[in-house]
């Protein structure tokens, strides 16, 4: 009896770490995620409500651009809160479409993608009295997370 449940345990670990631990192989280089996401990352809410009051991004936020502008723009990995170089290919499409931003899409967010999101929050805030206008400086600040979350509450289609 202990020695089968010795064997079922060796086979239960081996199970499990090949198919929870990543190899070198199967891992994202570090530098393609920007956000990471808890194993409890489901859906939006309550992250975009969180994100809107306290100008972090949640997970919850992270799957909100996942499933709306980065879906938009051509992204069909999963939403699961972790943004990696296809979901910000994604946004990069998205706002080039949306607004002509003229953004590289590379997936590598930097200053110049940061901007275009910064200018694609002013242009909903120019017809949304709930969107405050933000600083055009290629930083992704509170303000910026709180007015990209705002903008994405009006994208969300459920």
């Amino acid at each position: 009896m202990f020695k089968k449940t010795l064997a079922r345990m060796a086979i239960a670990t081996a199970l499990v770490t090949a198919v929870v631990i990543p190899t070198a192989a199967q891992a994202a280089p570090a530098s393609a995620a920007t956000a990471v996401a808890s194993a409890t990352c489901t859906g939006i809410y309550p992250g975009l409500d969180q994100t809107r009051s306290s100008g972090s991004p949640t997970c919850g936020f992270w799957w909100a651009v996942q499933s709306n502008e980065a879906y938009d723009g051509g992204y069909r990995g999963p939403w699961n809160g972790t943004m990696g170089v296809n979901s910000w290919m994604g946004v990069q499409r998205y706002l080039n479409n949306a607004n002509g931003a003229g953004l590289v899409v590379d997936g590598q967010p930097g200053p110049a993608t940061y901007r275009a999101i910064q200018r694609h929050i002013n242009l909903r805030a120019a017809y949304t009295p709930e969107i405050r206008p933000v600083s055009v400086d290629g930083i992704l600040g509170p303000n910026t997370y709180k007015g990209w979350s705002f903008v994405l509450m009006m994208e969300q289609r459920g």
